[in-house]
């Protein structure tokens, strides 16, 4: 389309952050399908007034408390022509039900063990990887993001702040949140960094650079904390994007759509 080399190569830099790792070798149709479609309700700029977990608690407050588990490690899933067996621990008798819907990130589903075995050919599963993400969020004070308020605020870098962008976007108030999102070997970089002094120096420094104001001479303009949150050390989620190659998309994923469903139905 007429793009030069470096322009991809920025190209890459940028949209490396919607799947996870690289454009170079992601599925075409995985990325048509995050760039070819939207609708007014498909954007990342809505939140939900007091915190996007309300939708959690609210979905919770429905059900009846004396059946609902948390904090409860499914061991096993069985399927018979009758009903479906959940076996989870510290419970000896299993779960039954008509229906079981499951809902675990991919990488979990491979710790769970299922009869039938729905993920018998984990060969064709196993290059399906969720790669690991890096969120620092650090409010800052007002001036940094003063003259991109308006509009809100995003950048790319090549630093260690990697994808940079204003959090509280249409959300009034004197400060805000820079959220730096990185991915791939920097975000496990970032994970081992011991200093939450060091990473909110460095994100802190990376964008007053990309607005053009000088470190030294805007003391006054402070990163007040920084919270890391590295996705990947989280071992019930492991990672962040599922992570389709070319070829992937119409067989890894009917495969696993096909069988859970049928899995599900019982």
């Amino acid at each position: 389309m007429g793009f030069t080399p470096d322009d991809l190569v920025k190209r890459d830099l940028m949209d490396s952050t919607d799947f996870g790792e690289s454009i170079r070798l992601t599925s075409a149709y995985a990325a048509a399908a995050e760039y070819f479609e939207s609708n007014p309700t498909d954007e990342m700029d809505f939140k939900i007034r007091g915190g996007n977990d309300r939708l959690a608690y609210s979905l919770v407050s429905t059900l009846d408390p004396d059946r609902l588990y948390l904090q409860t490690k499914v061991r096993s899933i069985q399927q018979t022509s009758s009903a479906v067996k959940v076996f989870v621990e510290r419970r000896r008798a299993p779960f039954r039900a008509d229906f079981c819907i499951c809902t675990v990130p991919a990488q979990c589903l491979l710790k769970i063990k299922w009869k039938p075995n729905y993920l018998r050919n984990r060969k064709r599963c196993a290059p399906v990887t969720i790669f690991p993400h890096h969120e620092d969020c650090g409010p800052f004070q007002q001036e940094i993001l003063a003259v991109h308020k308006g509009y809100g605020f995003s950048a790319f870098t090549s630093r260690v702040s990697d994808y940079c962008f204003d959090s509280t976007y249409r959300q009034k108030g004197p400060g805000g949140i820079l959220c730096s999102y990185s991915i791939g070997d920097k975000a496990d970089d970032l994970a081992s960094e011991p200093s939450h002094a060091n990473i909110k120096k460095w994100i802190r420094e990376d964008m007053l650079e990309v607005v053009g104001i000088k470190s030294d001479d805007n003391k006054d303009i402070k990163a007040i904390r920084a919270q890391p949150q590295p996705w990947q050390k989280i071992r019930w989620i492991g990672g962040a994007y599922a992570f389709y190659r070319p070829g992937q998309w119409f067989t890894v994923r009917p495969s696993f759509n096909g069988r859970m469903v049928g899995a599900v139905r019982g």
